[in-house]
């Protein structure tokens, strides 16, 4: 016969399995308590990422438990390898340390195997706040308004990249191969802002710009006439641009190079969000998923995001996972063509 105090014990435990994640999610709660968790972002300080970083640490503290608090850490270089390779082998596996890596986390494995030493699947995906398409976009007064005057030009079209086989020269040379459009890299910028910047002060004549900077801060530049916008690739409508040309919708399925395209799109749609090392406990990562869908579905949040006119896509951990999968499964010949623009340099 159970006593009484064994009874609860039973009681107790059968409880706590019966409540399945919520008894997880306690048990984690109970382990951040009081911590700090370090976010680490992949890029310098004051660009997009930090953008909606510190917009989703700002609401996201709210929903932390007593005590616990955020800062916001930058391992920038390689191209975002510094940040994945550190967040893979040396970032503690307790789930204190999340980080936001490029889009490019899995065809970067593709371009610089040497570099990147660690396995896109085995990260613990969190979330996604937005998808990262580019719209390429060209000085007015150049006479290349669409996509097909690109592709009709005279002359080679001067486009502001920062380092030849990263992702914006990826863009460029996947459109540029599919589409016959003759953009011609311009590399040496140090990012997205400053190649938006030459092509607004008349260095070169086109970029692609990230639709977050492009809408909050240089949308007047459309509307006034001053740039047009040519294209968006990527696999998703952004909001604000649903009525723009896609590039996507432009390749036929029967164009050689449309795979190679689908795999730069891939990057833009793994987009920016936060990713966990391996082997995080798996409490602790239901935790920091349920933490971030808590965040992105604040009202808060979603306010002050379209105050600011910070576009939002968000996609759960799970979801983020599945795309990886898909892009790690391109074939052979498309990892080629990565890995050859990236030795061009």
């Amino acid at each position: 016969m159970l006593n009484k105090r064994h009874f609860i014990q039973v009681a107790v435990a059968v409880a706590a399995a019966s409540t399945g994640l919520g008894a997880y999610a306690q048990s984690a709660a109970d382990f951040y308590k009081g911590k700090t968790i370090r976010v680490a972002s992949s890029t310098g300080a004051g660009g997009t990422m930090d953008l909606y970083l510190l917009l989703m640490m700002k609401h996201m503290e709210k929903h932390l438990p007593e005590g616990t608090k955020m800062v916001l850490e930058h391992r920038t270089g390689g191209g975002g390898s510094i940040m994945a390779n550190y967040m893979y082998s040396a970032a503690p596996k307790d789930g204190t340390v999340v980080g936001m890596p490029v889009p490019a986390i899995v065809t970067s494995t593709f371009s610089n195997p040497n570099n990147t030493r660690y396995d896109p699947a085995k990260f613990n995906y969190i979330g996604r706040m937005v998808d990262n398409p580019r719209v390429f976009v060209a000085r007015t007064d150049s006479g290349i308004k669409t996509m097909e005057d690109a592709a009709k030009a005279e002359k080679d079209i001067p486009h502001a990249i920062m380092t030849v086989g990263t992702s914006l020269d990826q863009f460029m040379t996947a459109v540029n191969e599919a589409m016959g459009t003759k953009f011609r890299r311009v590399a040496g910028y140090t990012g997205g802002g400053p190649a938006f910047l030459a092509m607004e002060q008349g260095e070169v004549q086109a970029t692609t710009a990230e639709p977050a900077n492009l809408l909050a801060n240089k949308w007047h530049l459309v509307e006034n006439g001053t740039i047009s916008v040519l294209g968006v690739l990527g696999q998703e409508k952004v909001p604000g641009l649903e009525n723009a040309p896609y590039v996507l919708d432009m390749i036929p399925a029967t164009n050689p190079k449309r795979g190679i395209v689908e795999a730069v799109a891939a990057s833009a749609a793994i987009g920016l969000g936060l990713i966990a090392p391996p082997e995080v406990p798996a409490d602790r990562v239901a935790f920091l998923r349920e933490l971030f869908n808590k965040t992105v579905n604040d009202p808060a949040y979603l306010a002050e995001a379209k105050e600011r006119k910070v576009p939002l896509n968000k996609a759960t951990g799970e979801q983020v996972e599945k795309i990886v999968a898909t892009a790690m499964a391109a074939p052979e010949a498309t990892r080629q063509w990565f890995f050859a623009l990236s030795n061009q340099r």
